[in-house]
């Protein structure tokens, strides 16, 4: 780089993981009241987001560049403020062009009317000679030749699936060139107020390549990439199972996408490395049109089937433009963590009468308001399982891939297209929720123990402890929070706690609560001056295998005792 640059980044909404019920429950209780904020003053092409009123142009003639073109208009009037409208190019009037321009699209017809303008080849796109390639897209920000007082803002990209995770780049500098996610390239202008604008040639970062790291490992399916040193044979090998086994469930539950599908793995040490290497700072994601799938280390070695889901859907299914229909498939087909959850998120929601609108989940902006509020995702869930369970597998596939979708367009890719596809959502729903009430009942009076422990009233979370296992009698993680709780005020209550859990056989995922339960008898025993028992109790954690560091804690524990 030759001089300084304006800081750059990009506006990501890419998918976050079902949210668990109790976060649901705490979210839907809430209530918000926002204060009215000066609007903020920002430079480069991000001065978009920050002026009052825009137009938005986008190319007549393909259906989807006004959808798309809707889509920024909603994140901008929703996310910033911005007051837009939404013309075709060959209907833009004087009093629009005259004022701030948004235009997409390579083929815009506004682009003729620009002298210097964009030079079109085979090769790519060639502007002020920033080369941009046909695989990247440019945005960039100047003094608008229409009016002297007027911005132009421009951004090439019209594809609704990608705009879904990145609906316009949030860039601080003038112009900047970008693949998928990432700027490649980027600089300013000089500061002049007339068009056409001029490089500063003095600010600019040297082109670079959104590459993947090196190849390091194949299996079947996959072949993994990472940076030099961050996995050795055993780790890649340990990956890449855990990568097949996370395909395997997810091909049982969409199909075979058929002979030669593989997915590139591109591995990282940090969420910050990914962020530099792909424009994206989430733990993980995918690119489904580029079968690539991205991940930082701790993430990689697990057995989630969630981006392989996505992967597959794209491949047996198509491109998918809708939030809802793309995170509900992996929140649908996924195994909960905890088991399938999707009846207590239905429950929750027809008791809280909060089931959305088919239509206001297709809204992207909807979409994420709905998700703020922590509805959106598992509504997106239920609404995906909703086919699923009524319509088949086939049915899905029409519906994942309807641009734009609507609940009309639902209805005919079910196969029925007089279906009222809002009531028999809610209706099907409403049937989940009574299967779940006992569940939603139980989730609520954990959610109120974890409330009354975090303000200190530990008697309080004890009691709704109990009542959570008067539902689920033999829960391990319920009965060692019951102990913990009953150890700030009553040792006997706590023993009876502990005692009970160390007797249960669990799965190996809930072990740990067992060990800590050993461990905990122990404190208390020795709390108690029952050294004998409290010893015994130490040894046998040491006797079952060490999770999260138990084995020292024990160590340490019967090191105190014999000091004593």
């Amino acid at each position: 780089m030759k001089g300084p640059m304006k800081h750059t980044t990009i506006e990501h909404r890419l998918p976050r993981r079902g949210l668990r019920v109790p976060a649901l429950i705490c979210l839907l209780a809430m209530t918000c009241v926002a204060d009215a904020q000066p609007r903020p003053k920002l430079e480069g092409f991000a001065e978009l987001f920050s002026i009052e009123r825009l137009t938005v142009v986008y190319p007549a003639g393909d259906p989807a560049n006004r959808v798309s073109a809707e889509r920024r208009a909603a994140y901008l009037e929703a996310e910033y403020g911005v007051q837009p409208s939404v013309v075709a190019d060959g209907a833009v009037s004087p009093e629009q062009l005259g004022g701030h321009l948004l235009l997409l699209g390579w083929d815009n017809a506004i682009l003729d009317r620009l002298e210097p303008g964009i030079e079109r080849s085979a090769e790519g796109r060639n502007f002020l000679e920033i080369s941009v390639p046909p695989q990247r897209d440019l945005a960039f920000a100047a003094p608008s030749p229409f009016h002297e007082t007027a911005r132009l803002f421009f951004w090439s990209r019209i594809d609704l699936e990608l705009d879904r995770f990145s609906v316009i780049p949030f860039a601080g500098s003038d112009w900047a060139v970008y693949e998928d996610y990432l700027p490649t390239s980027q600089g300013m202008f000089t500061k002049r107020s007339v068009w056409p604008p001029a490089r500063n040639h003095g600010a600019e970062s040297p082109e670079t390549a959104a590459e993947l790291p090196p190849e390091q490992a194949r299996s079947e399916h996959f072949t993994l990439h990472a940076p030099a040193g961050i996995v050795d044979g055993e780790k890649a090998r340990e990956i890449l199972e855990a990568r097949e086994r996370a395909l395997e469930l997810a091909l049982k539950k969409l199909g075979d996408p058929g002979e030669g599908f593989r997915i590139r793995l591109a591995v990282y040490e940090t969420a910050r490395l990914k962020e530099k290497a792909t424009g994206v700072p989430d733990a993980i994601h995918s690119v489904p049109r580029l079968r690539t799938q991205h991940t930082v280390l701790r993430s990689a070695e697990t057995a989630s089937p969630y981006e392989e889901l996505r992967l597959v859907a794209g491949a047996r299914f198509g491109p998918c433009v809708s939030t809802a229909l793309y995170e509900g498939l992996a929140i649908a087909l996924a195994p909960a963590p905890q088991g399938r959850e999707l009846p207590v998120y239905a429950a929750l929601l027809q008791d809280r009468d909060a089931l959305p609108a088919i239509g206001d989940l297709f809204d992207e902006e909807q979409h994420r308001s709905l998700s703020r509020q922590g509805v959106g995702y598992a509504a997106s869930g239920l609404l995906v399982d909703w086919i699923l369970e009524t319509r088949g597998i086939e049915a899905l596939a029409r519906a994942y891939v309807l641009s734009p979708p609507t609940a009309a367009g639902l209805a005919q890719a079910l196969g029925d297209p007089e279906l009222d596809v809002d009531r028999a959502f809610d209706r099907w729903s409403a049937r989940l929720a009574r299967r779940s009430k006992g569940e939603l009942a139980f989730q609520r009076a954990v959610a109120e123990a974890r409330e009354a422990t975090r303000a200190g009233k530990h008697e309080t979370a004890g009691n709704k402890l109990e009542q959570a296992l008067k539902m689920r009698p033999d829960d391990p993680e319920v009965l060692y929070k019951l102990g913990l709780a009953r150890m700030k005020h009553d040792d006997e209550a706590a023993l009876a706690a502990f005692g009970r859990l160390v007797e249960l056989e669990t799965p190996a995922d809930k072990a740990h609560f067992v060990l800590f339960g050993h461990y905990q008898m122990g404190q208390v025993l020795g709390r108690s001056r029952r050294v004998d028992e409290a010893r015994a109790c130490h040894q046998r954690v040491l006797d079952l295998p060490d999770r999260y560091d138990a084995h020292r804690m024990a160590r340490e524990a019967l090191e105190a005792l014999d000091g004593d």
